[in-house]
C-alpha cells in the first residue's frame, strides 16, 4: 500500500498508523468499506491509541498490557484466558488508588469507597475492552 500521497504534515506518525492498519489488512483483521479511505482508517487507529493511552493515565495501569489485549479478539468468555484480564487489573498502580477513585467518583458525582474501586475498575476495563473501547471524558475540578 502506498500512503505517500496521504502525507499529513506529521507524517512520521501517520505512517506509523499506516504500517499497522496495512498489516491488519494483510492478516484479515480489516474489512476495507468501499467510502473509507486509507487516512479515515488511520485516524480511527490514532484516536484508539489516544483512548488507549488516556484509560491508561486515569486509571494509572500498565499501559502495554492494555494495549496488548485491545489487540486481541476478546470476548466475555476469553477475556480472562492465561489470567491477563487479572493481571491488567492487577496492574493498576496500587499508591495511585486515589487517582482510580477520583476518576470513578467524578463519573457518578458522589463518593466511592476503596473497596469498591476494584470493582468498577473490573466492571469499566471489561467494558472498555469489549466495546473496542470509547472515549472517555473525564471532567476535572476547573471544569466545575
Amino acid at each position: 500500500m502506498n500512503v505517500s500521497q496521504w502525507y499529513p504534515a506529521n507524517e512520521k506518525y501517520f505512517l506509523q498508523y499506516a504500517g499497522i492498519f496495512s498489516r491488519d489488512i494483510e492478516r484479515g483483521d480489516v474489512i476495507v468499506e468501499a467510502e473509507k479511505t486509507p487516512p479515515d482508517y488511520i485516524t480511527e487507529y490514532q484516536a484508539k491509541a489516544g483512548q488507549i493511552q488516556h484509560v491508561a493515565v486515569v486509571l494509572g495501569l500498565d499501559e502495554a498490557k492494555l494495549r496488548e489485549m485491545m489487540n486481541l479478539k476478546l470476548t466475555e468468555a476469553n477475556i480472562n484466558e492465561y489470567g491477563r484480564f487479572a493481571s491488567l487489573k492487577d496492574s493498576v498502580d496500587k499508591a495511585k488508588a486515589a487517582k482510580a477513585r477520583a476518576f470513578f467518583e467524578r463519573r457518578q458525582g458522589a463518593a466511592v469507597s476503596l473497596f469498591k474501586v476494584n470493582q468498577h475498575v473490573d466492571d469499566f476495563l471489561r467494558k472498555f475492552l469489549l466495546e473496542g473501547g470509547f472515549d472517555v471524558v473525564v471532567e476535572t475540578e476547573s471544569d466545575e
